[in-house]
């Protein structure tokens, strides 16, 4: 289920409070627990461990990032990739506490193109990071790293629904690799099933078109802390004819 932010961060932070560092860095910061693989088609599941730092519909030249003074829009997200559809935007920020293994929110055929920084290196995501894990708040001014830094571009081709959908994997400036699972550049992959896992950071946007056949209802709320292929995080329902 999913929980607030001041519900889940002192029980996250109690149970590192007495590991070693070098432990939690090389060991348990790769951790890859057991899940059950939830498979229901009315929902998209997260994509990731985390908090959601934000979720809005935008258009294509609307910020995605509401944060006074970071001009990120949809467009600038999925770079090169063109977008020219409204769509549903969820980012999820995974803290240095969170499993950083990424699962698919609904099954489909997986597409990944990874895509440099704009800058020369990446920015740092320390801002965020702290913000939360210190002080359990979200800092946005610092997000312009979302649309400078290193992006792993996944397209999604849902056979279900009809429609394609994207999940964008965005580094942290310590970032040692985002590490796909399967190179394959059109793999059938079911639904909450491993796709990726990021090393040393960082977020992931999941970007639903908005496809007129359908009403896409979201049910977390920003700072809610959702786990990957466990917690769903839009509803879907057709609409009536």
């Amino acid at each position: 289920m999913p929980t607030s932010l001041a519900e889940w961060l002192p029980a996250a932070k109690k149970k590192y409070e007495n590991i070693d560092w070098n432990h939690w860095s090389h060991e348990d910061f790769l951790r890859d627990p057991c899940r059950a693989q939830r498979v229901d088609s009315r929902y998209f599941f997260s994509p990731a461990d985390g908090v959601i730092i934000g979720q809005a519909c935008v258009s294509p030249d609307d910020d995605v990032v509401e944060a006074k003074g970071v001009e990120v829009t949809l467009a600038d997200l999925m770079k090169p990739w063109p977008i020219d559809q409204p769509c549903l935007v969820i980012n999820i920020f995974m803290t240095a506490l969170d499993v950083h293994i990424n699962r698919m929110p609904t099954g489909g055929i997986l597409t990944h193109e990874p895509a440099g920084p704009i800058r020369t290196s990446n920015l740092p995501m320390l801002w965020i990071e702290k913000g939360i894990i210190e002080k359990g708040v979200i800092f946005k001014k610092g997000m312009q790293y979302v649309k400078d830094n290193a992006r792993m571009l996944n397209r999604v081709w849902s056979t279900n629904l009809g429609f394609w959908y994207y999940m964008v994997q965005i580094a942290d400036s310590d970032v040692s690799a985002i590490m796909p699972f399967d190179h394959r550049k059109h793999a059938p992959l079911a639904q909450s099933e491993r796709f990726s896992l990021v090393r040393w950071g960082s977020q992931v946007a999941l970007v639903i078109p908005l496809d007129p056949r359908y009403r896409f209802r979201t049910l977390c709320n920003v700072t809610d802390h959702v786990e990957a292929g466990t917690d769903p995080l839009v509803k879907m329902e057709e609409h009536r004819r």
